[in-house]
This record gives structure tokens, C-alpha cells and sequence, in this order.
């Protein structure tokens, strides 16, 4: 019955949506730092560290600003804030980083779901009488855990088939590759592509006894299948970022 009142059903909703968007951003982006640009756990981490800074830092401004605006105009700016920031990450996704790009990419994702995120709690709490906040608390570990676990198995599914399929296409339509070659490395797409870095793809092939010439253009490859991969990964995120918008529509628009 708790699902029946359209401003909680609207903030499950956008919690979702945000946990979905923070789940498939921390999928997909050490997996560009590590395998790409070929960064340790640390440095990966402290690359990341905009994001989660302006994600606590917006959060706690966000809650003051709840007594002038509306919890509707306040998540609906920051997942439209998030989605500028999922955009520039996507244009950042380059064989070289542009470290500025990127910096900001991450901050404007964290400031977007902190704003956001920020009046959740306060938009589900306040849908029913405080005698039910115990059943709706459920609801929205329920919420939470769903969209963090969509977020990993959609932003994942979508790289993982995008490597398969890119990387296929892209060696065939390469002359200089051997037809030896291309067969096998369709042969092994068939049993799944893995993110490794060009260093251990180099040193597998070459334990095949794969001819040096042979493996340059084969890493080259899939370096580059690599790269759209993972940026369609972030596109399916930002597609779901953007049908959340609708989602909002029965969130409260006055300030609560």
C-alpha cells in the first residue's frame, strides 16, 4: 500500500536511478584508469577522489538548501548535472587522458548526485506517517541495492558485448592481420573477451608464438575496441540517467 503514494514511489524511483548511476560509473571507470592508461588501485583511486569529495561536500549543502527549493527541482538538477558529467566523461575516454577533462567530468558527477541524493531521504520519510518509516527505510535499502546491482550488470553486459563485437569487427576489416590470426581471435571471442591491459595481451600472444609485427596490430586493436567499449558502457548509464528525469514527476514540488 506504501507503493500506492506517488511521492514515494517517485523518490524510490530516483534513488534507484542515482545508484544506478554511481554503481555503472564505478564499474566502467577503473577499468579505463587500469587497463587504458594503466594506473595502480591508488592512483586509480585518487583519480576518482573528485567524485566522492563533491558527492559528500554538495550533499550536505544540498540539505540547507531543501527549506528554499523544492526536492522536485533539486533532483531533477542534479541528475541533469550528472548527465553533463557522464557526457564529458565519455569525451574523455582517450588512449591518453586529459586529466582537466576528466577532474571535472568526475566532480560534476558528484555534485549532481549529492545534490540529488541529499533530499532522498527526507522526500521518502516524509510520504507517510512516521509509524510506517520503519517498512519504507526497506523500500529504499531495496532501492538502493537494486539499482547499484542494474548499474554493475547493465554498464557490464553492454562493455563486455561491445568489446566482443568491436574487437571482431575490427580485426577482420584489418588487412594486415593474418587470416590465421583473425579466425583465431574469432574463435576466442566466441568464448568472451576480458579488460586486460596491452602489456598482458602482448605477453599472452607472444607465449602463442605470434609474431611481434602480428601482435602490434592485433593490441592496436583491441586497444581501440577497448576504448568504444567502455564508452558505450557509460552510454547505456547515461541513457538510464536520462529516462530517470520522467521518473520524477511526483516528487514534491514545494520545499517539505
Amino acid at each position: 500500500d506504501l507503493l500506492s503514494i506517488a511521492s514515494l514511489r517517485a523518490g524510490l524511483a530516483s534513488q534507484l536511478v542515482l545508484y544506478f548511476i554511481v554503481a555503472g560509473t564505478f564499474f566502467v571507470i577503473p577499468l579505463y584508469l587500469q587497463t587504458v592508461l594503466e594506473l595502480n588501485a591508488l592512483e586509480s583511486g585518487i583519480r576518482m577522489l573528485p567524485m566522492s569529495v563533491c558527492l559528500f561536500l554538495v550533499a550536505l549543502i544540498g540539505s540547507r538548501l531543501a527549506s528554499r527549493r523544492s526536492p522536485r527541482q533539486l533532483i531533477r538538477s542534479g541528475l541533469l548535472i550528472a548527465c553533463g558529467g557522464l557526457v564529458l566523461m565519455i569525451s574523455s575516454i582517450r588512449p591518453q587522458a586529459d586529466s582537466a577533462l576528466f577532474t571535472l567530468a568526475m566532480a560534476l558527477i558528484g555534485i549532481g548526485i549529492g545534490l540529488a541524493i541529499s533530499q532522498i531521504g527526507n522526500v521518502n520519510l516524509s510520504a507517510a506517517d512516521q509509524s510506517r518509516s520503519t517498512e519504507i527505510g526497506g523500500l529504499q535499502g531495496t532501492a538502493q541495492n537494486l539499482g547499484a546491482s542494474l548499474g554493475v550488470a547493465i554498464a557490464g553486459t553492454a562493455l563486455f558485448i561491445a568489446l566482443g563485437n568491436q574487437l571482431t569487427t575490427t580485426v577482420n576489416s584489418n588487412p594486415l592481420i593474418t587470416p590465421a590470426l583473425k579466425a583465431a581471435a574469432e574463435a576466442a571471442q566466441q568464448r568472451g573477451v576480458q579488460v586486460v591491459t596491452p602489456e598482458l595481451l602482448a605477453s599472452q600472444l607472444q607465449k602463442a608464438g605470434v609474431s611481434n609485427d602480428q601482435i602490434e596490430l592485433l593490441t592496436a586493436d583491441y586497444t581501440t575496441s577497448k576504448l568504444q567499449a567502455l564508452r558505450l558502457g557509460l552510454g547505456h548509464v547515461l541513457v538510464v540517467a536520462l529516462l530517470g528525469l520522467p521518473l520524477t514527476r511526483g516528487l514534491p514540488r514545494r520545499p517539505l
